[in-house]
């Protein structure tokens, strides 16, 4: 039996594991607070989410910045619990009609991971990256709220 607590940023950055954690909560709670979302296990920050609502294509989307979750955590399924739980939240915003991001080519196990959450690749982008090897990336959408 795993018990995981999936909750919102806190309000103050006091600490509440590690100093590089509370730099993370700093940096990204403050500014796309709506859309991040922790996972604790033990009172442990384990994994989090963090996403921001954008224009994309003359519509409203949300673009998943960063997703992660410490190594030893990961085959507990604790980041499609971060990714339903955002998914589950842009339901409820009923103007938002994709979610995106991006994905560096030959990462399959990124790739898997989004495929099985119902993502799709939209688009290969050559060069995208600039600082690893390979270049391209592709860009996984998945459409939400679509009526």
């Amino acid at each position: 039996f795993f018990f995981l607590m999936i909750r919102r940023p806190p309000r103050s950055t006091q600490s509440r594991s590690s100093a590089a954690s509370d730099v993370y909560k700093r940096q990204v709670s403050n500014y796309y607070r709506k859309f991040t979302k922790y996972a604790y296990y033990n009172d442990i920050l384990i994994g989090a989410i963090s996403c921001r609502e954008e224009q994309r294509n003359n519509e409203d989307t949300l673009y998943i910045l960063t997703i992660g979750v410490l190594e030893p955590y990961r085959k507990y399924q604790i980041g499609s619990q971060l990714v339903e739980e955002i998914l589950r939240m842009v339901k409820e915003k009923k103007n938002i009609k994709s979610i995106y991001l991006h994905v560096q080519v030959g990462n399959d196990v990124a790739l898997n991971f989004y495929q099985r959450l119902g993502f799709e690749i939209a688009e290969t982008i050559p060069d995208y990256y600039t600082n690893i090897t390979p270049t391209a990336c592709n860009l996984l959408r998945k459409k939400v709220n679509q009526e």
